[in-house]
């Protein structure tokens, strides 16, 4: 059963420049680096920002990230079966 809520956390950005290309194997490569606990969050963020990702959505339900780059390119990962 679902409750519908939202949760926005504030946080602090890293600065990085974003590129207006997006490389989805630099962003792949830093969600594999998490998936394996190689690379924390904020390394994390510093690698997709560098990878051209403007921003990402969390879809718990849908059990999906998109992950989303300047010119409306689209990464969607799947969450690992487990």
């Amino acid at each position: 059963m679902s409750s519908h809520q939202v949760c926005a956390v504030p946080m602090e950005m890293p600065l990085v420049e974003i590129p207006n290309s997006f490389n989805k194997d630099g962003v792949v490569s830093a969600i594999r680096g998490a998936q394996s606990d190689v690379v924390r969050y904020p390394e994390f963020l510093k690698l997709t920002m560098a990878a051209g990702c403007i921003g990402y959505i969390v879809w718990i339900a849908g059990r999906h990230v998109s992950y989303f780059g300047r010119q409306g390119e689209v990464h969607i990962e799947h969450f690992p079966q487990g």
